[in-house]
């Protein structure tokens, strides 16, 4: 177990939707074909990728069989955080308690006592600070974002301990060590925060889901008569959501921008990104949280936020009817180490030159700046930034949306014309023939025009493939058609019938000006000599055509019965000596 699999992609999974990219703030993720893959040395474990997978591709770990094996070998104190009344909706602290207790845990916290010895110490630092900016650091997931990505910034994080270590340390403190801590609540970057502590206060960390999972499998049902909850519990008065200090929160005005809120992890990233590496503008203090409140945390279940809440408002009321507060226990609290500290873990990787970034965009069809739409698709907010981590290896232009369709576009082209092109001329193929010879004979009858058909047979081809052999025979063939191709009008369709034989439609052309047409052609391939054999030094120069013409008005438009006179022509010209060309009657 490790940091390396706290988030993972699961194989075969991914619908290439690029939602996870797109709710990434520092683009962590990279999908290719139908695989997700975590960046580990940028991933912040925020989770927002797990909520947005649709396709349930991306999954946090599961702890459940390690934490089995410690409930089995180990006396474990569960500390629970108080959002676990907006999970199980169905059940109240006292039930859960008493849950747990029937799994095997020795004792049952709650994390509220860790938020207020947080918010406790955050009042004495906040109110003896200098005039630096102060970062808000009890948000895993925020203080993986500094330490990663803005390193320059961790001097004004708050060197103070998230709540879930706090209370871990005064659990094992209280119990001289002889105790293990298991952490349950909704945030899936605890996991890996608490495997950053070479002290483990916290030795593992379970999300709701999990817990609810481990309840199911063990079937710990109670009968009511079994539930206790009668001690005095402790109530909020110092802090709110992971241990920051309700006052100060209270105090804070709204055109007030010495102080500023995010909540949620793009707006703070983003409200990071907008004050730059340095806080140049220096707000006094920055109260960033990944999610909108741990009530909000990737582990929470479906229930509306409005539920969510009001499980946790209906415990909290229980706690009015019999609560202490922090203030009357403060002084039988033993001391802990509340000292945080943090370390620059970025990990710098190449940067493209000008030259390496414009080819990186060309092979991704950006070959100017009118191609670089900026449209976001792919999850980046730019194409060059798509670019940069295509350089660094990190992406690859699969989800590029503009680009995709222009492959797709230009594939289908390519397909449409191999459907309707003879692979070995590049002229049309039978079944174009006849869908182009239908719809010219309509032409016909709509305009009251003409239409040449020419049906052209090689004369004595058979001994060519018999002397030289069929690929020589081919290259015959090749050539042939480029002299057709090569004196029509463009108006004019060439198209390889069958075998050796191609046929020629002409378009509003009678008679007289058919044939012309056909003993040019005739005439050119008389004349030309062709070479063929593995050297090309064998000379052929008495290859010749036989052509038969039919050609049609709008009484006769029918594309069977101008095929049928134009071929009857052509047999008629070889049976006169070959190198002819007929007109039908």
């Amino acid at each position: 177990m490790g940091a390396t699999d706290v988030i993972t992609g699961l194989e075969n999974r991914c619908h290439e939707c690029g939602s996870c990219i797109r709710v990434c703030p520092v683009k962590a993720i990279n999908v290719t074909g139908r695989n997700v893959s975590i960046v580990e040395d940028k991933c912040i474990y925020c989770g927002r990728c797990i909520i947005e997978c649709t396709s349930k591709a991306i999954a946090s770990r599961s702890d459940i069989e390690e934490a089995k094996g410690l409930l089995k070998n180990h006396d474990i104190i569960a500390i629970i955080s108080s959002e676990i009344t907006g999970y199980f909706r169905d059940m109240d602290a006292s039930e859960i308690e008493a849950k747990l207790l029937a799994l095997g845990f020795s004792g049952v916290e709650d994390s509220l006592l860790g938020d207020e010895i947080v918010a406790n110490e955050y009042l004495d630092y906040i109110n003896n600070a200098k005039d630096e900016t102060i970062i808000r650091s009890t948000c895993p997931a925020i203080v993986e974002m500094i330490e990663k990505f803005y390193p320059q910034l961790i001097p004004n994080l708050v060197p103070i301990v998230s709540p879930m270590i706090a209370q871990g340390r005064l659990v094992k403190d209280v119990n001289n060590g002889n105790i293990k801590t298991i952490f349950i609540g909704p945030c899936i970057a605890k996991k890996i925060e608490a495997e950053r502590f070479n002290d483990r206060p916290i030795d593992l960390v379970l999300t709701f889901s999990e817990l609810d999972s481990l309840f199911k499998e063990t079937n710990t049902s109670l009968e009511k008569e079994e539930i206790f909850y009668e001690r005095p519990l402790l109530t909020r008065s110092l802090s709110v959501s992971e241990g920051f200090p309700r006052d100060i929160l209270k105090n804070r005005s709204m055109i007030d921008n010495s102080f500023l809120v995010a909540r949620g992890i793009n707006d703070s990233y983003r409200l990071v990104e907008s004050y730059g590496p340095s806080l140049s503008k220096k707000p006094r203090l920055l109260d960033l949280m990944a999610c909108k409140g741990c009530i909000s945390g990737p582990d929470m279940d479906e229930n509306s936020l409005d539920d969510r809440v009001d499980g946790v408002i209906d415990e909290y009321k229980k706690r009015l009817l019999n609560g202490i507060t922090f203030e009357e226990i403060k002084e039988t609290i033993p001391k802990i180490e509340l000292q945080g500290t943090f370390l620059n873990r970025m990990v710098e990787r190449a940067k493209p030159t000008s030259d390496e970034l414009n080819a990186v965009l060309e092979a991704g069809g950006k070959r100017g700046v009118e191609d670089e739409l900026n449209c976001g698709s792919c999850g980046y907010d730019t194409c060059r930034a798509r670019a940069e981590a295509v350089f660094q290896g990190l992406a690859d232009w699969s989800l590029c949306f503009p680009y995709q369709k222009k492959i797709f576009e230009e594939s289908s082209e390519q397909l449409l014309e191999m459907s309707v092109t003879d692979g070995l001329t590049g002229l049309l193929n039978h079944r174009a023939f006849l869908d182009r010879l239908k719809e010219e004979t309509l032409r016909v009858k709509r305009y009251h025009s003409f239409l040449a058909l020419i049906m052209i047979d090689v004369d004595n081809f058979k001994p060519i493939n018999d002397t030289f052999g069929h690929l020589e025979g081919d290259r015959v063939l090749k050539m042939i058609a480029n002299i057709l191709s090569n004196n029509l009008r463009e108006t004019d369709f060439a198209a390889r019938y069958g075998g050796d034989e191609f046929a020629l439609i002409l378009p509003e052309t009678k008679k007289i000006e058919a044939y012309p047409v056909a003993e040019k052609l005739r005439t050119i391939t008389e004349g030309t000599t062709f070479f063929v054999g593995e050297n090309h030094d064998n000379k052929i120069d008495n290859i010749t055509l036989s052509l038969g013409i039919c050609v049609i008005g709008e009484k006769e438009a029918d594309p069977q019965l101008i095929i049928s006179r134009a071929d009857k022509a052509m047999y008629k010209a070889k049976e006169m000596g070959r190198n002819n060309t007929i007109i039908s009657d």
